[in-house]
This record gives C-alpha cells, structure tokens and sequence, in this order.
C-alpha cells in the first residue's frame, strides 16, 4: 500500500509503526509459546521428568502411551510442534491494522471499518 500512494501522489510522506496486539489473543499467543516449551521439555527431558515425580509407571495409560509414542518419534513430534505452535502464535499476533492520517486527523482505519481503503 504504501508503494502504491508513494508512486500515485509522490510529495506524500508513508510512515509505518508496529500495532501492538493486546487482550485475548496476546494472552493466547503467551499461552502457546509456554505451552510448546512444556512440549519440548517433555521431548528433551521426559524421563529426568517423570522420574522426579515417581516415574512412568505410576502414570495413567495414557499417558505412557503419548509418551512412548513421543519417545519413538521426536523428530516428528518436535516438528509438528514447533509448526503448529510457530503458525497459531503467528496468526493470534497479527491485527491487521492500518490507518491513514493526514495533518494529524484519521482519515481512515482498518481497524474500524475491517477492509484495506480502495482507490
């Protein structure tokens, strides 16, 4: 957008600042970022882990059997959940915003309206 006006009307000045996503989605996107490193210390450290609260034994079946299949298969597990974690936290951190002044006065906002401005 800003290539298009700079190249429409030339004597303009575009200047562009990172919006700050904040409320549910940071919150959110927080949470999964904790969350995939919980994951990963479970893939490092899974056994130093169970071992300290009493071991895998005393666990639920379930929970040996994600966790075999996590011991049997690291690279995927850590690949899977490094991308989906990487694209979720991604995609809840992205506002969309975009807003046009002029002369100090807002002319238009993509957070208000929820479209990019046409010609």
């Amino acid at each position: 957008m800003k290539q298009a006006l700079e190249t429409r009307v030339p004597n303009v000045r575009v200047e562009g600042e990172h919006y700050e996503v904040t409320g549910a989605p940071a919150h959110i996107a927080a949470l999964i970022g904790h969350l995939r490193l919980v994951c990963f210390a479970f893939l490092f450290a899974g056994d130093m882990i169970f071992n300290a609260i009493g071991g895998l034994h005393t666990m639920p079946v379930v929970v040996k059997d994600v966790y075999s299949w996590i011991a049997d298969n690291k690279f995927q597990f850590g690949m899977i959940v490094w991308l989906v974690s990487t694209v979720v936290q991604a995609s809840m951190l992205q506002s969309g915003a975009f807003e046009i002044s002029v002369n100090g006065n807002l002319e238009y906002s993509k957070l208000e309206r929820g479209a990019m401005p046409d010609w």
